[in-house]
């Protein structure tokens, strides 16, 4: 296994090269995938792997769908969509009729496994929620399912079985896992303030615990352990005694996005103003996606490399008469999901893919 994890870590090294040797002055060709309605239980969701492949939701067959080599594919599911798809092909999906979530393996002729839930009410006929969101290449799944009363938790899905990984004192959700096992999301604490999490081992942790009143979400981590964070964090002078004033965190008016590393946090900028962004997907280089306002109201995709914020929209070649508002995924060869528009204002999903690099 260590030998795997060996293999696995150079080659994600030599990926990283390649993608990153030219990031910041890329271009990009764009290849339109499929529309996939304006439902927001829809929107959110576009898995992608490093063989190109993208799941998601297809509006015209209503089925939730793979995109393979040109092909799509519906998954056997209505109502649904991908929501993750991993390095060996297996798939996570959310369908809106049965408010469950469920695991596709092509090794097993696609059967569709449901997940189950943690019990709690929701769904059809009171059957409880489960909601996917992420995957690792150990088909580990997590997520936000219903527990008893008006809660959800977040869920860690192995070896057929979900499981609790419980919050920070009120309702939480895992949005993000490595290969490791190591598991971000959100939780609202007994405060009622989302904060951002992290879980190795076992073990749910504040991010940020020294600065409890503002809130956090972590969206990503990559496989060095690196993660995305949106955060209205702001500061204020406090006046804690007559002669001592002290900077305090607190929700501010707008939200952005942080790397955190190491212990530090790093942020991301914006894209000339300063109404906020939200990163969502990170991948083994570093690079994030996401969206951010680049005026009021108006979404633009961006690419965040190399300390520097891109609107993905100044950087494809075949955009004409486009526009993406929103980044959703990255893989480790650079190739980014989005969602966007064409003069006919129909949502879509489509495929960036880096000039010099097939599907």
């Amino acid at each position: 296994m260590r030998f795997r994890l060996f293999g696995r870590m150079l080659l994600a090294a030599a990926l990283l090269c390649l993608a990153t040797a030219t990031a910041t002055a890329q271009q990009y060709n764009m290849v339109v995938l499929g529309p996939c309605g304006t439902s927001t239980q829809y929107l959110p969701y576009a898995g992608l792997n490093n063989q190109g492949d993208v799941v998601g939701y297809n509006s015209q067959v209503n089925s939730a769908v793979i995109y393979r080599g040109g092909a799509i594919t519906s998954l056997g599911l209505g109502h649904a969509a991908g929501t993750a798809i991993n390095n060996l092909g297996q798939v996570a999906l959310y369908s809106s009729t049965s408010f469950h979530s469920y695991l596709f393996d092509p090794a097993y002729a696609g059967r569709l496994v449901d997940l189950g839930t943690l019990g709690g009410g929701g769904g059809l006929h009171g059957g409880g929620v489960t909601s996917a969101t992420a995957m690792n290449d150990r088909g580990t799944i997590v997520g936000s399912s219903s527990v008893p009363g008006t809660v959800h938790h977040a869920f860690v899905y192995a070896n057929g079985s979900i499981s609790d990984l419980g919050s920070l004192g009120g309702d939480s959700t895992a949005s993000g896992i490595n290969n490791f096992g190591q598991i971000v999301g959100t939780s609202t604490d007994s405060n009622g303030y989302q904060r951002a999490f992290q879980m190795i081992n076992g073990t749910m942790t504040d991010l940020d615990p020294s600065n409890p009143a503002y809130d956090s979400v972590a969206s990503g981590i990559n496989d060095s352990g690196q993660i995305v964070v949106v955060t209205n964090k702001a500061w204020h002078l406090v006046q804690v005694s007559r002669n001592k004033l002290l900077w305090v965190a607190y929700r501010g008016p707008y939200w952005y996005t942080l790397l955190y590393s190491g212990g530090r946090y790093t942020d991301l900028g914006n894209l000339g103003t300063t109404l906020g962004t939200q990163g969502g997907s990170i991948n083994t280089g570093g690079d994030v996606v996401g969206f951010s306002y680049s005026s009021p109201g108006v979404q633009h995709a961006f690419l965040y490399h190399a300390g520097h914020m891109l609107d993905l929209n100044s950087h494809v070649n075949n955009l004409a008469g486009w526009t993406l508002w929103s980044a959703n995924n990255i893989n480790d060869w650079g190739q980014i999901v989005c969602f966007g528009h064409g003069p006919d204002g129909v949502p879509q999903i489509v495929l960036l893919i880096p000039e010099g690099i097939g599907v």
